[in-house]
């Protein structure tokens, strides 16, 4: 047998290889949790139209003689209605519109019905909001503000032939 000398073997190579492998399928593992962690819950939400809303306590709701009275005198201008596209692929409507109060009283919680409609005339989306005191603390006699509500659920497809804006509750001082 013919004489051989000793090979020299680099242990550190090898073993390196492997702790990078090692880590980089750590990293991808804990990547693909957290993405499904975000996407998943936001994928498998129900629909905002389940008849959940926020109430505005102790307001006059539709049905009282004085909620009628006081509704026909805030003032509304056409709501405008435009398509936004928001992270992870949800789609949704933005609703804007600005109302006066014109009913001499300081008005300190108002409660409104934001709907997209189809040409049909049948809703498409929808939500209900407290605008007051979410989103201005009161609005004085006379005052104006600008209202802006987020109806999700509205794909990027589809027919929408319009908007309304609806009060559903009223609180004054």
């Amino acid at each position: 047998m013919p004489y051989t000398e000793p090979m020299a073997v680099r242990e550190g190579a090898p073993r390196r290889r492997v702790y990078l492998v090692s880590i980089a399928g750590l990293v991808i593992i804990a990547s693909v949790l957290v993405v499904t962690g975000l996407v998943l819950p936001a994928l498998t939400r129900p629909p905002t139209s389940t008849g959940e809303f926020p109430r505005l306590e102790g307001a006059l709701r539709a049905g009282a003689p004085e909620f009628e009275r006081y509704r026909e005198r805030l003032v509304f201008d056409s709501p405008r209605a435009t398509a936004s596209s928001r992270t992870l692929g949800d789609f949704g409507m933005e609703l804007k519109t600005n109302v006066r109060n014109e009913t001499g009283r300081r008005l300190h919680g108002l409660e409104m019905r934001g709907v997209v409609i189809n040409a049909e005339g049948m809703p498409i989306g929808e939500r209900t909001a407290i605008i007051i005191p979410a989103q201005q603390a009161v609005l004085e006699p006379g005052e104006k503000m600008n209202v802006r509500m987020l109806i999700d659920g509205v794909g990027p497809g589809g027919e929408r032939a319009g908007a309304l804006v609806q009060v559903t509750g009223l609180k004054f001082e």
